[in-house]
């Protein structure tokens, strides 16, 4: 079992706005595998690092999609897997241009504009919208 005490000390600084919601997000990703997340709005990487639990043993793949990645460098870097893969666009753009296989979470924690939402709700998934 993982050691969970650094990000939940990292989970519940401040900056942090996930709160309880943190741990459901955990509940969820704990039953998959073999599976494929993105984090759209990284910033300091704290949604990033609740996918990434235990994503190693169960074989899942986290990404996340930002602008800039200062933030999460210097902040939740060190709770990803090693294969974490950092896409520096804006959703919308990436959303567009997705040629990679289906998304199983598309975790939204960016601006909610009609626009831009109806984008991520129409990246490619396992599942129909």
């Amino acid at each position: 079992m993982t050691d969970l005490t650094p990000l939940k000390r990292f989970i519940n600084e401040p900056h942090c706005d996930l709160g309880e919601n943190a741990w459901k997000l955990a509940d969820l990703v704990r039953t998959m595998k073999d599976a494929r997340f993105i984090d759209l709005g990284v910033r300091l990487g704290a949604s990033s690092a609740v996918m990434s639990i235990e994503a190693d043993q169960r074989n899942n793949q986290v990404c996340g999609c930002d602008l800039g990645y200062d933030g999460f460098f210097k902040n939740g870097r060190r709770f990803v897997s090693e294969n974490y893969t950092c896409y520096q666009a804006d959703s919308v753009t990436l959303g567009k241009t997705w040629d990679e296989d289906p998304l199983d979470i598309i975790f939204v924690d960016t601006i909610h504009t009609r626009a831009v939402s109806y984008t991520h709700l129409t990246l490619p998934t396992n599942r129909e919208v």
